[in-house]
C-alpha cells in the first residue's frame, strides 16, 4: 500500500497535474461568475 502512495503523491506533485488543477479552478471561477452574471441579468 505505501508503494501506490508514493506513486500517487509523486503524481500529484507533478508539475503538469499542478498546471492542470490551476486551470480547472479558472475554469470553475469563470462559470461561477457566469452563472451569477446571468442570474443578476434575470433580475
Amino acid at each position: 500500500m505505501s508503494k501506490v502512495i508514493d506513486k500517487y503523491k509523486r503524481f500529484v506533485a507533478d508539475e503538469k497535474m499542478s498546471a492542470y488543477n490551476e486551470m480547472n479552478t479558472f475554469l470553475y471561477r469563470q462559470a461561477v461568475i457566469l452563472q451569477y452574471k446571468r442570474a443578476e441579468g434575470k433580475k
